[in-house]
C-alpha cells in the first residue's frame, strides 16, 4: 500500500511540473505574439498617419 501512495505522490509531482513547464511555454509564446502585434500596430499606424 505504501508503494501505491508513493507512486501517486510521484505522479502528482510529475503532473505539477509538466503543468508548470507548459504554462511557462504558453506565457513565453503569448509575450512573443503580443510583441509582434504591437510592432505591426506601430507600422500600420505610421502608414495611416502618413496618408
Amino acid at each position: 500500500m505504501t508503494s501505491r501512495i508513493g507512486d501517486a505522490e510521484r505522479a502528482a509531482r510529475e503532473d505539477t511540473e509538466r503543468d508548470r513547464q507548459e504554462t511557462a511555454v504558453d506565457a513565453t509564446v503569448g509575450r512573443g505574439v503580443a510583441l509582434v502585434l504591437a510592432d505591426r500596430t506601430a507600422v500600420v499606424e505610421a502608414e495611416v498617419a502618413s496618408r
